[in-house]
């Protein structure tokens, strides 16, 4: 498994542009790279021009630049076009379980059979995307109850084991951040029968050992096949409810909410990691993005107690 964070993800891709001696390239793709791991929709398709363009690479070049044998070994094995080739052989009752439309049906059935190549347009219509958001069930200047909620439009190509988290920071109304304890976190994940088309709600498992100012949830996002037992999980949420400590005189002014997706395009044996956000707080966190890990769906955003206020987007767009 591949453990390079996003950070270094980064540096290796800029390092590699450079080779071209196109410094302003460089800059441009990083910007690329960082859209691509932290949006709040992702496309499956992003993240195939992004391994395409590290592909390309010789294996020299990407020995110089700090990866292993190893990474370089799973990184060639990566293949869009045999997962695709493997979903589009699918019935197509199965496939309308997996989220695709009657014409994106019909577009991998003809890829399947030769009659429409396998190329940008095609790959960009039948490839999925995730999105994540927050709503607020309930706020006051004591105790809220957030909730994030991800939402898949059809099942991706690789159905691993996932990861989602939630982490928070609470601030009063000179922006100095506040402790807040977590009375209670659960989190339901909308499976999807490939044969029947069935849905039922599934727990998520949480994981104790997260090291992060928040929760976490690792899944199985799915098994792929045609067993009358096999689903995807679609859809999903985790509820948090947090409160001030007995006895404290502080007041929630506002909150800083953080969402995200761990999405593994590849079969690792664990889930994905997470790296905790710096600041007085640390109530951002990234997970440990690589070539077989990335970040999507991601949510960040400021509450106000005060429901009037608007919200405010801090993903930094």
């Amino acid at each position: 498994m591949l453990k390079k964070r996003l950070t270094s993800m980064l540096l290796a891709l800029t390092m590699v542009v450079a080779l071209g001696s196109q410094a302003f390239a460089a800059s441009a793709l990083q910007s690329t790279v960082k859209e691509c791991f932290e949006t709040n929709q992702y496309s499956e398709y992003d993240y195939y021009t992004l391994v395409t363009e590290l592909q390309s690479h010789s294996d020299q070049e990407l020995l110089d630049i700090g990866y292993t044998y190893d990474d370089i070994e799973q990184l060639r094995s990566l293949s869009f076009q045999t997962a695709l080739m493997e979903r589009a052989s699918l019935d197509k009752s199965v496939l309308k379980n997996y989220g695709y439309t009657e014409n994106e049906i019909s577009i991998l059935k003809q890829i399947s059979h030769g009659i429409m190549p396998m190329n940008d347009m095609s790959l960009r219509a039948v490839l999925a995307q995730c999105t994540g958001d927050f709503t607020i069930n309930s706020r006051s200047s004591s105790q809220w109850t957030l909730v994030y909620t991800w939402t898949w439009d059809k099942a991706p190509l690789f159905l691993g084991n996932d990861s989602v988290g939630v982490s928070w920071g609470a601030y009063n109304s000179t922006s100095s951040n506040i402790d807040v304890l977590m009375t209670s976190s659960k989190a339901v994940g909308t499976c999807y029968n490939t044969i029947t088309g069935v849905t039922y709600n599934k727990n998520l498992s949480r994981d104790q050992d997260a090291d992060l100012n928040g929760v976490k949830y690792n899944f199985n996002m799915g098994t792929e096949g045609t067993d009358p037992n096999d689903y995807w999980v679609k859809n999903g949420s985790v509820t948090v409810t947090v409160k001030i400590a007995t006895g404290s005189t502080a007041q929630i002014h506002y909150m800083k909410l953080c969402g995200l997706y761990g999405h593994a395009v590849m079969k690792i044996t664990g889930s994905p990691s997470v790296t905790p956000g710096a600041g007085d707080a640390a109530w951002g966190f990234s997970f440990s993005a690589s070539t077989s890990v990335q970040t999507l769906a991601v949510a960040k955003y400021a509450y106000y107690t005060d429901s009037n206020i608007p919200r405010q987007d801090l993903s930094g767009k």
